[in-house]
């Protein structure tokens, strides 16, 4: 398994595309990063003794749901953030839809 793919994308590199502009490119394996206000950001560490960082997107500025993202670290900061291959966007659980209530004989 290559590195990235346990998150659920992968690295593509363009014909003619160095490894930089690969990983500055935020489409992994076809999956454009897209969020909405009050989604969390989860900032994985890479590397080794520092600590992963969570956040509230506060604000989308980038087209259709695309970074960058103005969001508010747990710790109360803000800061306009254009998350890396590293970053993982959590979408907060909908309420479940089509659940009958439990029936009474």
């Amino acid at each position: 398994m290559r590195a990235g793919q346990e998150r659920g994308y992968a690295l593509i590199r363009l014909p003619g595309q160095c490894r930089a502009d690969a990983d500055r490119n935020t489409d992994y394996g076809g999956i454009v990063m897209q969020a909405v206000a009050g989604d969390r950001l989860h900032i994985h560490s890479n590397v080794v003794g520092s600590p992963e960082r969570t956040a509230e997107i506060v604000e989308v500025r980038g087209a259709g749901g695309e970074p960058p993202y103005l969001v508010r670290f747990d710790g109360g900061d803000i800061s306009l953030v254009f998350p890396g291959p590293d970053t993982v966007i959590e979408h907060p659980r909908k309420a479940s839809r089509g659940r009958r209530p439990a029936r009474r004989g």
